[in-house]
């Protein structure tokens, strides 16, 4: 009696399910986040005259020394230098090593310092003021420099996709100039760019994938012209996020999907916020001279009035307690600093002293 047959054909079938190994870490970049070129106000002392720092993300095929894009430098200087246009970057404080005598726009800056100057600057404005934030900022209608036309795709895609990625999934619409600006965008009159006159309209939105979004939101990096192309530039890149982000995308060129589909002003315009907003120094300190009479330098630092900054006075105030941990008493030489350099002048109120404030 025969055996009945098998069909094994169903147990080969059932195979199981082929699975993956674990995303591997991003790549280790060369890159050093921390390695920055600082960028200087040269009308004020060291450490209060920083404009903004980049990091050395760009790199050149003529060198292996890291750097920054000289044109995109150049042009943040100019803009917070209200659209001083005519600026031009030097290697030393007092402008004698000019940069644009032996760079082009797209070559590399390298050093570790350098020093913006604006030769229009009248006598009156010098040092030559800095726009403060955004909303203080007015738009150099007719005059941005060297932006070139945009770059579309040839077969554009219905769906949106990122300009970055290339995606077509969870992607959203970024504004270029955000709609918290609204009033500055009136005021400026940027209705004569795009469509109409609104501001969300699609003329002031690029197609990100979301967390190029949230990136692009908190002025991790802009989009700006290197060598005739539109590309993402990081502004940033300390972390380790976001190292690892500068090794997906920075230098990475972007691609719109329909003509006309941004305007080269509303681009120029976000670069503002993104300088500006992301190197927060610029607004942090503003360094001031004034006058102070000597009335009003002992108000401000007697703590009670003139008679108050007496040390003498101070101590009656605080009888019992000690101002020195060994018990010595410092009256009778704070009280001599006093009369020589307050008291005398309180008698004549001259208004000679002079105070250097830094104000936050």
């Amino acid at each position: 009696m025969s055996e009945p047959s098998v069909d094994n054909s169903s147990t080969r079938s059932a195979a199981a399910v082929i699975i993956h190994e674990p995303y591997p870490k991003p790549e280790a970049t060369e890159f050093d986040g921390r390695d920055k070129i600082i960028f200087h106000h040269p009308g004020y002392h060291p450490l209060h005259d920083i404009l903004f720092i980049l990091p050395r993300l760009d790199r050149s095929s003529m060198s292996l020394q890291q750097g920054v894009h000289y044109g995109t430098a150049l042009t943040a200087c100019q803009i917070i230098a209200n659209n001083a246009f005519d600026g031009y970057l030097a290697t030393d404080r007092e402008g004698c090593e000019r940069v644009d005598s032996n760079l082009d726009f797209d070559h590399l800056l390298t050093k570790s310092d350098y020093w913006f100057f604006v030769p229009s600057t009248s006598p009156n404005l010098n040092p030559y003021p800095i726009v403060p934030s955004f909303r203080d900022w007015a738009f150099p209608h007719g005059s941005i420099p060297r932006w070139p036309q945009l770059e579309y795709a040839a077969n554009s895609d219905i769906d949106h996709r990122c300009i970055v990625t290339r995606t077509a999934g969870f992607v959203k619409q970024a504004h270029l100039i955000p709609t918290a600006e609204e009033e500055w965008f009136k005021i400026n009159a940027m209705y004569q760019y795009g469509s109409h006159g609104d501001i969300n309209q699609k003329h002031n939105k690029i197609a990100l994938r979301h967390d190029l979004h949230s990136a692009f939101d908190t002025h991790l990096f802009a989009i700006v012209p290197k060598n005739n192309h539109y590309v993402v530039h990081q502004l940033h890149a300390a972390e380790a996020g976001a190292m690892e982000f500068a090794l997906a995308y920075h230098n990475y060129k972007v691609v719109l999907q329909e003509p006309e589909d941004v305007v080269p002003e509303f681009l120029f315009a976000r670069r503002f916020c993104a300088v500006k907003d992301e190197n927060g120094i610029t607004a942090g300190y503003n360094i001031k001279s004034e006058w102070l009479s000597p009335t009003q330098l002992a108000d401000q630092y007697s703590g009670g009035g003139a008679q108050s900054a007496s040390p003498s006075k101070r101590k009656r105030n605080g009888e019992g307690n000690s101002d020195s941990s060994d018990g010595s008493d410092n009256s009778d030489t704070e009280g001599e600093w006093y009369e020589k350099n307050v008291a005398v002048l309180l008698e004549g109120d001259r208004g000679r002293s002079r105070k250097r404030r830094c104000d936050r």
